[in-house]
This record gives structure tokens, sequence and C-alpha cells, in this order.
């Protein structure tokens, strides 16, 4: 087993289909920072961990959503 790292969702609104998804391949960072977001919006954020096993990542269960503005 492989450290892994994080996922981050992100989308406009709570169920959208239409979200961006990231990955931080370190499980040293404790923060990530995006140009993408614009300041005033809201934004509806979700994570999960993930761990490379065999070459191929697999995932936990992502956390609640949680909503930024």
């Amino acid at each position: 087993v492989k450290c892994g790292g994080y996922q981050i969702v992100y989308s406009k609104t709570k169920n959208s289909r239409k979200v961006t998804r990231v990955n931080i391949s370190s499980s040293r960072k404790t923060s990530y920072k995006t140009g993408r977001l614009k300041k005033g919006n809201t934004y509806y954020v979700k994570i999960r961990a993930y761990v490379v096993i065999n070459g191929k990542k697999v995932y936990g269960k992502y956390s609640g959503v949680r909503r930024f503005k």
C-alpha cells in the first residue's frame, strides 16, 4: 500500500452533477489553493481520502457536504 492523498469535489450547487474534482497526491499537504473559485460565490465541497494499492486508487467514503462562501 502506497501513501495516497485526498480528492476534493466542489460545485456551485449542493446536488449538482457538474462538479470539479481535484486529487492531491501528498498526504502531508494540509491545505489546497485554487484560482478557479470566485470571491463572493457559494460553493459546496466534500472530500475523501484514497490509498494506492497495486497501482490503483482505492477511495474511502466522502465527507459530508460543506457550504463555503
